[in-house]
């Protein structure tokens, strides 16, 4: 059954697939969330972990893997223990990064 999400046109955007990941983040190192989708119409992102996350709507990650333009506290606060990010109407199709003081993971789904 395909997940309804009502677009920012009024109309009701569908998908049936959904990518499910664990996105693991070393201590005060960026990472790469998810990767610019022109085709996302869902994103979510809980926190699992016990300490703050920053999640950035943007970044930048070179070819070696390597994220760049994310700091600590300037972003979307994800609180430890099931902070949570979920755009709802809005969906943001950009790269999207985080960064922890501490290592930690993210539980990440995409819907395309």
């Amino acid at each position: 059954m395909p997940i309804s999400n009502p677009g920012s046109t009024g109309g009701i955007q569908t998908f049936d697939d959904a990518t499910n990941t664990t996105v693991t983040l070393l201590a005060n190192t960026a990472a790469l969330v998810l990767a610019a989708n022109p085709l996302r119409k869902y994103f979510s992102i809980v926190n699992n972990g016990a300490f703050d996350v920053t999640v950035v709507l943007g970044g930048t990650t070179a070819e070696e893997g390597a994220t760049t333009g994310v700091t600590l506290g300037s972003g979307i606060i994800l609180k430890g223990g099931g902070g949570s990010v979920d755009p709802g109407f809005l969906v943001y199709t950009g790269q999207i990064s985080a960064i922890c003081a501490a290592a930690t993971s993210l539980a990440v789904v995409e819907g395309t």
